[in-house]
């Protein structure tokens, strides 16, 4: 099945998961999020043991 979306964000570090949330508080858009590993374990998660 295709899946439509108003709004894809590439990336779910901090900044992604952020400019998703503002849209979907904001507006009545679909948001999807796709990245290539687990939401904050990149760069963001770095810093937590």
């Amino acid at each position: 099945d295709d899946k439509v979306f108003d709004v894809v964000i590439v990336g779910a570090g901090i900044i992604g998961l952020s400019v998703a949330r503002q849209f979907l508080m904001d507006s009545d858009l679909s948001v999807a999020i796709v990245d290539k590993g687990l939401p904050c374990s990149g760069a963001t998660g770095a810093g937590i043991p």
